[in-house]
């Protein structure tokens, strides 16, 4: 870095920051995903079972089961978070070096 001061590379510093929230993004669904799609098929179980037996109060019901699903979800899931958490890694390494590459 330069004495007298900083001289920064505004487009390197932009497109980094860009690199920088889709990569947030894309690292939230990854780690997500799991939990929010066996939620929405039980969600959308719950809804057939709630138009075929009306009787049957299926928010009662529904709600147990959206806690349990998600619980044996995250579960099954734990052993995917050593990848996730390398491929973090390796991501916050290359974010630091694009963003010291746009201060000089």
């Amino acid at each position: 870095m330069p004495i007298n001061g900083q001289v920064f590379d505004w487009d390197h510093l932009v497109q980094s920051m860009i690199q920088y929230m889709t990569d947030l993004f894309v690292i939230g669904f990854r780690i997500v995903l799991p939990v929010f799609a066996c939620i929405m098929i039980l969600n959308c179980i719950l809804g057939i079972l709630a138009k075929v037996s009306p009787q049957m109060n299926m928010f009662a019901v529904g709600m147990q089961m959206k806690i349990m699903v998600g619980f044996l979800v995250l579960f099954l899931t734990v052993s995917l978070l050593p990848g996730i958490a390398d491929f973090i890694f390796k991501e916050m390494r290359k974010m630091m070096v694009l963003f010291i590459e746009g201060m000089y």
